[in-house]
C-alpha cells in the first residue's frame, strides 16, 4: 500500500476552489510534465496565502503513460507557511478505478487514511509542526519548500518533509540557492533563482522567480521536466553563456570503425602547441550509454567526464573520449552492447591511436571509470601493449552481484524494509530469467526486447583474478562516499594485489562515484554546481606523469 501513489495523479472538479479574492498572495498556473522528452501530462494548481496566514493549495492533474491514464486531485491546508499542516486530501483515478488518501495533523502526529475501493487502512506518522508535505508526483507543493527557504540566510538549509502517499518521513531535505540566472521556457528566457534540492534519493533543480513562483523543475534521475505554461515574468535577453574548458587544449573530431564496422565518434584532445609523440589515454565510460562528455539521454545528468579528462589532458596527455554505442553520434544498438562488445570497441580505439603520429605507442593507457574500469581490466588481460591502467571505482565482484546491492540500497532509501522486495525489480527479474533459462535469448520488458547475453557475461566476470594477470602499472582510485560501486568493492583488489610493485591504491574518503564532493546521497548526482574534485584530478595527473 506504501507504493499506492508512487506514479499517480487524479481528476476532480476545481469548481469548489477557494476564492482568492481575499488572499494576501496567490500563485496559480499550469505545469506541463514531460518524461524522456515526451509530454505525459499537466498539473493545474493554485496556492493562496490568506490575510490571516492560512495556506491552501489545490491541484488537478492528468498523466498518460501507454495504456494507463491517471487523474489526480489534491487539497492541502496549513495554519501558515511555517506549519503545521492541518488537512490533506488526495483522490486518484487510475483508468477510472478510484483510490484516495486523507491526512490530518494533531499534536505531533499525522493520521493518514488510505482508501482503495471499500477498504480503508489507517497509518500514523510522528512529525513536527514544521514538517513540509511534499507528496510524490504533486509538483506544485515544492512552492512550500521554496517559500520556506530564506534567501537572506542563503547557503544550505535543512527541512523535514513528509511524503503522505508513501507513508514516510524524509528526515533531512537539503536546499541550496545556486544562482540568479536565465532559464529557458517554451515562450522565451526568464530570470529566476536556481535552487538544488537534495531529497536523499532524488535530486531536483528548481527555478523560481522573485515572488517564489516556480518556473521549472528538472528531476534528471527520474528523466522528468516540469515547466510552467504561459509564464510571463522578468524576461532575460538570452540563455546563460555555456562554460567551456579553456582554450589551451587543441581538439579534433575523430571517427573509428570497430570490429563490426560500426562507426564510433569521439574527440581527441591534447595541449595546444605541444609537439611530438605524447603519452596517451583512452577513456572508458561508466555504466549506461553516454556521450563523450558524460551526458546520458536516459538520465540527463552530466557526470563531469569532459571536465575531468580535459583537466588531465592539459597536464601533457593526449586523450581520446568516445560516444558509446548508440549514444551521441556513434552507431550501434545499446540493447545488444555487452561487455565483450565494449572490450572489442576499446581494442579498436587503441589500434586507431597507435597509428597516429602524435601518439607514443609505448606510452598507452586505459582510463576506466565504473563499469569502464572493469572493461579496462578485461582489455588489459588481452593486450600486452598497455603501459598503464587507471581504474576509477572498479567492482571486485560480478556486476550481477553489484546490481542486487544497488537495488537493495535504493529500496532502503525509499523506506522499503521487505527483505525480498528487490526480487521484483526489473533488473532482478531479467537477471533471474537469464540465469534460469539458458537457451532463451531475450525477453520483452516494457515493450522492448532485453537481451540476456549482457547479464550472462555479468555472471561470468572474474575481475580480481583478471587484475592479477596484468603486468601494466595500475592506479586504483576509490571514493569513500560511493553509492554505486560501494567502497568495500575495493577490498578484493587490494587484498589480491597487496605487495604487488605495479599496483597503487588511493582512497578519497569524501568523494562520490564521480569523484565530486559528497553529501552521502544519490540525489547529489543531479546537483549541477558540484564539480570534480581538483585534488583528485591533481593526484591522478601527477601519478600519470610519473608512471606513463
Amino acid at each position: 500500500m506504501r507504493k499506492l501513489f508512487a506514479l499517480v495523479v487524479l481528476l476532480v472538479s476545481l469548481a469548489a476552489w477557494t476564492s482568492a479574492a481575499q488572499a494576501e498572495q496567490e500563485i496559480a498556473g499550469t505545469f506541463r510534465i514531460t518524461e524522456a522528452g515526451q509530454v505525459i501530462g499537466a498539473e493545474r494548481y493554485s496556492l493562496t496565502i490568506e490575510d490571516a496566514g492560512q495556506v491552501t493549495t489545490e491541484s488537478q492533474g492528468t498523466t498518460k503513460r501507454e495504456n494507463t491514464t491517471i487523474q489526480d486531485y489534491t487539497k492541502l491546508t496549513m495554519r501558515d507557511l511555517a506549519g503545521p499542516m492541518n488537512t490533506y486530501q488526495r483522490e486518484v483515478l487510475i483508468n477510472q478505478v478510484p483510490q484516495g488518501l486523507g491526512a490530518t495533523y494533531n499534536n505531533g502526529e499525522l493520521l493518514i487514511e488510505v482508501r482503495e475501493a471499500a477498504k480503508k487502512v489507517e497509518h500514523r506518522l510522528r512529525i513536527t509542526p514544521a514538517t513540509i508535505p511534499l507528496d510524490v508526483g504533486v509538483w506544485h507543493q515544492y512552492h512550500l519548500l521554496i517559500h520556506r527557504y530564506s534567501l537572506r540566510v542563503g547557503g544550505e538549509q535543512h527541512f523535514l518533509v513528509v511524503v503522505p502517499s508513501e507513508l514516510r518521513v524524509i528526515e533531512d531535505v537539503k536546499v541550496t540557492h545556486v544562482a540568479y540566472e536565465a532559464v529557458p521556457l517554451a515562450n522565451g528566457y526568464f530570470m529566476a533563482h536556481r535552487y538544488f534540492v537534495d531529497r536523499g534519493d532524488v535530486g531536483l533543480t528548481i527555478w523560481a522567480d522573485k515572488k517564489g513562483q516556480i518556473l521549472k523543475i528538472e528531476a534528471p534521475m527520474l528523466n522528468i521536466v516540469v515547466e510552467a505554461e504561459k509564464y510571463n515574468g522578468e524576461r532575460a535577453p538570452e540563455a546563460n553563456p555555456v562554460q567551456t574548458i579553456g582554450g589551451d587544449l587543441a581538439s579534433e573530431e575523430v571517427v573509428i570503425k570497430s570490429f563490426d564496422q560500426a562507426e564510433l565518434h569521439g574527440v581527441v584532445t591534447k595541449p595546444r602547441g605541444l609537439p611530438g609523440r605524447l603519452p596517451t589515454l583512452l577513456f572508458l565510460s561508466p555504466a549506461g550509454p553516454q556521450d563523450r562528455d558524460g551526458n546520458s539521454a536516459n538520465a540527463p545528468v552530466n557526470i563531469g567526464t569532459q571536465a575531468m579528462m580535459d583537466a588531465i589532458s592539459k597536464k601533457g596527455f593526449l586523450v581520446l573520449r568516445l560516444d558509446d554505442r548508440g549514444a551521441g553520434a556513434s552507431q550501434g544498438d545499446v540493447a545488444r552492447t555487452t561487455l565483450s562488445v565494449e572490450v572489442r570497441d576499446a581494442s579498436a580505439a587503441l589500434d586507431f591511436l597507435k597509428k597516429r603520429p602524435d601518439v607514443d605507442p609505448a606510452r598507452l593507457a586505459l582510463f576506466g571509470h565504473g563499469e569502464g574500469a572493469n572493461v579496462a581490466i578485461m582489455v588489459g588481460v588481452k593486450r600486452n601493449d598497455l603501459k598503464v591502467l587507471v581504474l576509477l571505482a572498479p567492482c571486485d565482484a560480478p556486476l550481477s552481484d553489484l546490481a542486487v546491492e544497488q537495488i537493495k540500497h535504493r529500496l532502503k532509501l525509499e523506506g522499503d524494509n521487505d527483505p525480498e522486495a528487490w526480487r521484483s525489480s526489473p533488473v532482478a527479474v531479467v537477471m533471474e530469467r537469464a540465469r534460469t533459462q539458458p537457451t532463451q535469448q531475450f525477453m520483452v520488458f516494457g515493450g522492448k526486447p532485453v537481451y540476456f547475453d549482457l547479464y550472462r557475461e555479468w555472471f561470468a566476470m572474474q575481475p580480481v583474478d583478471d587484475l592479477k594477470k596484468i603486468k601494466a602499472k595500475i592506479l586504483h582510485v576509490q571514493g569513500g562516499e560511493d553509492l554505486q560501486v560501494f567502497p568495500h568493492h575495493a577490498d578484493g583488489f587490494r587484498t589480491a594485489m597487496r605487495g604487488a610493485p605495479n599496483y597503487t591504491f588511493k582512497l578519497f574518503p569524501k568523494l562520490n562515484h564521480f569523484f565530486k564532493p559528497s553529501r552521502g546521497s544519490i540525489a547529489e548526482y543531479s546537483d549541477p554546481h558540484l564539480k570534480v574534485d581538483p585534488e583528485f584530478i591533481g593526484y591522478v595527473a601527477d601519478w600519470l606523469r610519473a608512471n606513463l
